[in-house]
């Protein structure tokens, strides 16, 4: 099976369901275009059958309740210039209250992708949150990572299946912690990289799921936890 790979940049927004499935509603699309009044930002998935807008702090945003889509309102834009970049807004999507987490798109189109992010200037760990950052502040558009399951189910990056001479996917994250705690880039989680990501809007995370050494059912499980 080949390593799958997925660009992440949704990952940077988030939505959250107070009630019932949290998978069940999504949008095709989280990212706001810049200097576009009344554009879509994203659709709503499954189609439901109505939608309300409850809260909309910013008074960016208005439902188009043909297309079942969150759009700018008309007269509304986002300029390159603004600082804010994260905009959250609250629908009634069939009865369920669903949080949505919207994000300007800032996001470089230099299409240079840093792999394992960019470490080997200045020295630090590959698939690290450091490397990730180097990443950010060279301005590339994605930080490539990789991804494995440890002994006890938590998504961790490495590139190769041992990291500082451990075997990630026999050992347990909190033992991975402890162990690299003292490094100057200790092994992080997925959830960790991705609160770093969270914290600007120009480099995608871009996730590569690496082939387990224990088989398909595994890399299935790693790819459902991712």
């Amino acid at each position: 099976m080949k390593n799958a790979i997925f660009i992440a940049g949704m990952l940077l927004s988030s939505f959250v369901i107070r009630a019932g499935d949290i998978s069940k509603y999504v949008l095709d699309n989280y990212l706001i275009p810049v200097g576009q009044s009344g554009s879509v930002v994203g659709r709503i998935y499954p189609t439901p059958s109505n939608v309300r807008l409850l809260s909309d702090t910013s008074s960016l945003f208005r439902i188009d309740l043909k297309e079942k889509s969150i759009r700018l309102k008309k007269n509304r834009a986002l300029s390159a210039g603004q600082t804010s970049y994260r905009y959250g807004i609250t629908l009634l999507i069939d009865g369920q209250q669903c949080e949505f987490e919207l994000l300007k798109d800032g996001f470089s189109k230099n299409r240079v992708v840093a792999h394992r992010g960019a470490w080997r200037q200045k020295g630090v760990l590959q698939n690290s949150v450091r490397s990730f950052q180097n990443a950010v502040e060279l301005g590339c558009q994605g930080s490539e990572l990789d991804v494995w399951l440890t002994a006890d189910n938590r998504v961790v990056l490495s590139h190769d299946p041992h990291v500082y001479g451990l075997e990630v996917e026999n050992i347990t994250s909190l033992q991975l912690f402890q162990q690299t705690i003292n490094e100057k880039d200790p092994v992080p989680s997925l959830q960790e990289l991705l609160i770093a990501a969270r914290a600007q809007n120009s480099t995608h995370p871009i996730i590569e799921i690496k082939d387990s050494q224990k088989g398909l059912e595994r890399t299935l499980q790693l790819t459902d936890s991712v």
